[in-house]
């Protein structure tokens, strides 16, 4: 029965873990992930508890396993704290007219890269 649990917690903690990274390259990761939260704490709580049902070599070990893969995702996600005003800029707003010179010392500008993804960095510089 423990064994169950644990792999039954270490399935939750994955399928969570694997959806969360599936979000991301498609741009649609939520802002609060309540129930990955939620499926991590359900996973963690089997996982980690199932040793306590029947003591298992097994299931403990799956419980050493699920763990870290439960704590590492909660401790990311405090690594990103969200804005506590609404954000002034969304995806798809026009950019302020501003040149900048590339590599070879052409001025570009937002005219050449509408309808294009852009990322801007800014660099503090000093070197």
């Amino acid at each position: 029965m423990s064994t169950l649990l644990a792999i039954l917690g270490l399935s939750l903690v994955s399928v969570s873990w694997l959806h969360y990274l599936w979000l991301i390259p498609q741009e649609r990761v939520p802002a609060r992930p309540i129930i990955h939260t939620a499926l991590m704490t359900a996973g963690l709580i089997f996982s980690v508890g199932a040793p306590w049902v029947d003591a298992s070599l097994l299931s403990a070990g799956l419980g050493v396993v699920t763990a870290p893969l439960a704590f590492l995702f909660f401790y990311l996600l405090t690594q990103a704290r969200l804005p506590d005003t609404e954000i002034a800029v969304t995806v798809g707003d026009e950019l302020l007219g501003f040149t900048a010179t590339d590599p070879s010392g052409v001025a570009v500008g937002p005219a050449e890269w509408r309808g294009e993804r852009v990322l801007l960095k800014f660099f503090r510089g000093g070197w």
